[in-house]
This record gives structure tokens, sequence and C-alpha cells, in this order.
């Protein structure tokens, strides 16, 4: 079972369907329409302030969100279990830990677990080149895997009698990501680059903080 759960943990990090990334296509917003209505992916920006370029919707994620972002996967790449162990939503992850790692796995065995599951895959030592946020889905809009997740993070917090999780978040976000890799010193997307297309991974600002939740 546990051989399991960490081979479903390393492929839900590596292989997902394709999609067109929003950096890459065309906004279909008309000239005239009032840039606050317009849906995500209509005023993409490229950020190349770091190790790796990353792409999103400036109306929806602050620079604070973006820098947590590329933090998290620069945590992956480098194996910084300290540094990827600070941008979880602390409640979550622990229940992670204790469910479904069973107590036997540290956020640094993680972190150098998803990269050698990334590097023997790919037979790389590689580096992310280019993060696309190609959507986001917010908190006025639908999705299942996000609409549940607050009344679980209720739940838990139930569980160790704190007040409802949900009477203190702002935010949350369900955001889908393309991860390109290669090999390092690349700072931007290669023809040459490998594409992992689709992983999910969820902001949520609670106590006017944001926080990093993975699935």
């Amino acid at each position: 079972m546990k051989k399991i759960r960490l081979f479903a943990m390393a492929a839900a990090m590596l292989l997902s369907a394709c999609a067109v990334t929003a950096c890459g296509e065309q906004s279909s917003a008309t000239e005239d329409q009032a840039e606050e209505d317009m849906p995500y992916g209509a005023t993409v920006v490229e950020n190349r302030d770091g190790d790796y370029t990353l792409c999103y919707d400036r109306r929806f994620l602050d620079d604070y969100l973006v820098d947590m972002i590329r933090k998290y996967y620069l945590s992956i790449q480098e194996k910084d279990g300290e540094a990827f162990s600070k941008l979880l939503f602390p409640l979550y992850h622990q229940y992670q830990l204790d469910e479904f790692y069973e107590g036997e796995l540290t956020d640094q065995d993680i972190v150098e677990r998803t990269n050698a599951a990334i590097s023997e895959y790919y037979n790389i030592d590689f580096a992310y080149s280019y993060i696309d946020i190609k959507s986001l889905i917010d908190t006025d809009s639908q999705s299942q895997e996000r609409d549940s997740l607050l009344p679980m993070l209720d739940d838990l917090a139930a569980e160790k009698d704190m007040p409802k999780i949900s009477e203190k978040t702002e935010k949350l976000y369900e955001m889908t990501i393309d991860r390109y890799i290669g090999e390092r010193g690349k700072t931007d997307k290669n023809p040459t680059d490998i594409v992992l297309k689709d992983e999910k991974l969820y902001a949520i600002k609670y106590d006017d903080q944001w926080y990093l939740i993975y699935l």
C-alpha cells in the first residue's frame, strides 16, 4: 500500500493530459470589454525575476503569491525540504504527513523523492525553465475539487478544536500549471524542454496570509 501511495504521488506530479497554455494563445476578449470582466488568461505577463520564467495573469496573482509559487518549484528543484515546508498550509500538510505518508516521510524526503522521480524518469539533472499558470479557478467559480477542499479543512480544524478555516479564508484558487524542464542554466522555455502538463496546485489566503496546498 505504501509503495502504491508513493507511486501515485510521483505520477500525479509527472503525468497528465495535454492542453494549450495561456501564454501561448490569444485572448478572445473584445477590445471594448472591461479588463475586470475578462477571463483568466486575458492579461498574462511573463516574470523573469528569478531562476526561471513564470507566466500568469497579473490581475489574479499578486507579487507575494507569485514569489511563493516560484519558491515552491525551486524547493523541489533544489531538494530544499525546509523551504518547501514553509510554503504549505500547516493544518492540511500535517494531515498529509500523518495520514498519506503514515508519519514515515519528512518534507525533505518528499522533495528528494519528487526530484528523483522526475530526474530518473527523464534521465536528466533537471531544472525548471518555465512555469505556465495557464488556468485559475477562483472563489467565485465552481470546481468539484476546490469546492470540497474548504469543507475538509473545516473538518480537520474541528478535530483539533480550532475555528472553522472558512471563517477566515479570503480566497481559494485552483491553478492548472504546465512545467517546462530542461538542463540547468536555462531561464526560459526552449524547443528541447520536456513539458509536464496540467499539475493542480491550490493557493489559500487565510487570515491575510497566502499558503499553498498540493493534493
